[in-house]
């Protein structure tokens, strides 16, 4: 069909959500011809509602979101983090403190500190 359409080549994500993370990693791996398979989205909330968010304690229907594996060579470089390349808050600050829920469901917290123009490291709000 891509190829009817005068597309000879390309890389494919595709979602089924019949397979398992083993049978996504299989189609990942060791392709070759015009349209390789780069990443597979293999679960979502919808149909594999209780499996858990890889390092958390969270579900795909807690957390809303979908598991895909992708071919290693194909995934974008890492954002920095958060305390390292936030600009500092505007206005006349003497620091400014930002909370947000993990996925791992804990609140966490960070704090900007006017003195060294930097976010401190991420750390969990006690209590959570």
């Amino acid at each position: 069909m891509l190829e009817a359409a005068g597309i000879t080549s390309g890389f494919l994500w595709v979602a089924n959500w019949d397979l398992s993370e083993g049978e996504a990693t299989n189609l990942v791996t060791g392709q070759n011809g015009p349209f390789p398979v780069k990443a597979v989205q293999w679960a979502s909330p919808s149909s594999n509602p209780s499996t858990l968010v890889p390092g958390t304690r969270l579900t795909l229907a807690q957390a809303n979101c979908d598991l895909s594996m992708a071919d290693t060579s194909w995934r974008p470089a890492p954002s920095p983090p958060l305390h390292t390349s936030a600009p500092a808050p505007p206005g006349l600050w003497k620091s400014a403190r930002l909370l947000g829920i993990g996925l791992d469901g804990n609140m966490w917290g960070t704090t900007y500190d006017a003195v060294t123009g930097k976010w401190t490291a991420a750390v969990r709000e006690p209590g959570t």
